[in-house]
């Protein structure tokens, strides 16, 4: 609803008054595979696939094992988004187990404790195929 704001934006020296209505055609704008962008952007979101709140629950079968780690000192996304993802995980039907750590002083990828990323990755997989 950008309109309804316009008249709060109109103040900035930048304001175009094109923008509500341009903002409204991208959203209304239907792709070649007959999907709008509000629909892309809801399944870029894991929890679309795994949260009642969404229309895409249930859509997918999620893996059985999960590793998260991320690192407290990341910039990319808030902390929130990857616990909400283990929670809403170790809710899912059919998941066995969620191996989640935040690991402090490390950023949002390659977040590990000791080790290297990739050898660690290993040694679960190793672990949870046995």
């Amino acid at each position: 609803m950008p309109a309804a704001n316009a008249d709060a934006y109109a103040a900035l020296s930048d304001w175009d008054s094109s923008y509500p209505d341009a903002y409204e055609q991208d959203r209304a704008f239907v792709d070649a595979q007959g999907k709008t962008s509000d629909f892309r952007q809801e399944i870029y979101d894991p929890l679309y696939y795994l949260s009642s709140a969404y229309e895409g629950a249930g859509t997918s079968k999620p893996s059985v094992h999960w590793r998260i780690r991320t690192g407290i000192a990341q910039g990319d996304t808030a902390s929130a988004t990857e616990i909400n993802l283990a929670l809403a995980l170790a809710a899912a039907e059919g998941v066995d187990d969620v191996d989640f750590e935040t690991v402090w002083g490390q950023g949002h990828t390659m977040a590990e404790r000791t080790g290297s990323s990739t050898q660690n990755f290993i040694e679960w997989v190793s672990n949870c195929c046995k």
